[in-house]
């Protein structure tokens, strides 16, 4: 593929927490993941990776930023991207069976927290564009790793004093 001009891949890595990737069978561990994003960028490839944010519920929140952040560091990647998860109708059955016990989404200040957990835990080796600032976000911050942290951080203060800055449900979606 590389050979073929392709020289970017978009990663959904979606989670590093290797229990909430179980629950949400996505057939990979934190492990796998960090070492199949290592490998693509050792030979050579741009990758971008998305997560998103409140896949583990309220129940799992913790360990789901803490091991993302942890792959995030580990990998470095060129690029990536917060989503927020969003349950579309069509899906929030199947991911509920599949999830195997309540899930309990976190509301919109919750995944601004997880954001700022995100964000604070992240430890670039290289530089990473950062990005969440995707339709399904209720809040939306940009920077690069690692000079714009503290002002991302910042930022996502600034917006939990000023909850009224979210955009409206009814303008978020994938």
């Amino acid at each position: 593929m590389y050979g073929a001009g392709l020289t970017m891949m978009y990663i959904g890595i979606e989670s590093g927490s290797d229990l909430v990737l179980k629950k949400v069978t996505k057939g990979a561990t934190s492990q796998t993941i960090i070492r199949a994003c290592r490998k693509a960028i050792d030979i050579g490839y741009t990758i971008s990776c998305m997560v998103i944010l409140g896949l583990g519920g309220k129940t799992y929140t913790k360990e789901h930023i803490r091991g993302t952040a942890e792959v995030l560091s580990a990998v470095s990647p060129q690029y990536s991207a917060a989503l927020t998860l969003i349950m579309e109708p069509g899906v929030k059955d199947e991911f509920m069976t599949k999830f195997g016990e309540p899930f309990i989404p976190i509301s919109d200040s919750e995944a601004l927290s997880e954001l700022e957990d995100l964000v604070s835990k992240i430890e670039a080796k290289d530089e990473i564009i950062f990005r969440a600032n995707h339709g399904s976000n209720a809040y939306t911050i940009k920077g690069t790793f690692p000079q714009d942290k503290q002002s991302m951080l910042e930022k996502i203060s600034w917006m939990k004093e000023h909850p009224e800055t979210a955009r409206p449900e009814g303008l978020r979606g994938f």
